[in-house]
């Protein structure tokens, strides 16, 4: 039997709606590997409500798809994890809890608006699903900490899709704000890359969350 998933996305204390949600199959993927469609789409309503009614009852990474071009504006997307059971209704709710971090990052010598690609992941230390069964293998499989590799290797990349983390938006001033963060231990991880895909800086910033919102204010990163 199939599962189902019904949920709510907010954002600094009001639905956001009109937007896309997605629901991913954590499963292996690399270069020769099959692939099936394993991810599924739905929209929010105008109270931010979503529902996937038919997914595969297996390990699922949910969360808003993240647009720079959508009309919500909306800048970071909180992922969460999810185990489905055969036949069980499930229900999750992003950004009802939590606070804004915000801040801004600044590579020397470097104007963001040159880079190709500029990508900025939080982390929430701890917490997660773990991994399928049938890629329990994974070398990642033991590790908290943020590791770059997870950026490079189709097997960080899955490894990263078991923890909750927020897939974050870096303007072109090198601002960012993060929504609906909750208490906890984190990890900011920066990457840059160039023209031609070569790595450019790689920084993280160890914080936590408590009862507030964050201001980590202007970051200095170095360029390899």
């Amino acid at each position: 039997p199939w599962s189902s998933l019904q949920g709510v996305f907010t954002r600094q204390g009001k639905p956001v709606p009109e937007t896309t949600m997605t629901a991913s199959v954590i499963r292996e993927v690399g270069y020769g590997k099959i692939r099936i469609h394993d991810t599924f789409r739905v929209k929010t309503d105008g109270q931010g409500r979503f529902s996937f009614d038919r997914l595969p009852p297996l390990s699922i990474n949910v969360g808003a798809q993240l647009l720079p071009s959508a009309e919500t504006a909306i800048t970071s997307s909180h992922r969460i994890p999810v185990e489905l059971r055969p036949g069980n209704q499930h229900s999750i709710e992003i950004g009802t809890n939590g606070w804004p971090v915000r801040g801004r990052f600044r590579l020397a010598d470097v104007k963001m608006e040159d880079l190709a690609q500029r990508r900025c992941t939080l982390l929430k230390v701890g917490q997660g699903i773990k991994l399928p069964q049938s890629i329990a293998d994974n070398p990642f499989g033991d590790q908290e900490k943020w590791n770059f590799a997870w950026t490079r290797e189709p097997g960080g990349w899955m490894f990263l899709q078991t923890r909750e983390s927020h897939t974050v938006v870096v303007a072109d001033d090198g601002s960012f704000v993060i929504d609906g963060v909750s208490a906890g231990e984190y990890q900011l991880a920066f990457y840059a890359r160039d023209g031609a895909y070569e790595v450019v800086a790689e920084h993280v910033v160890n914080f936590s969350v408590k009862d507030s919102p964050i201001d980590l204010g202007t970051i200095d990163v170095q360029p390899r």
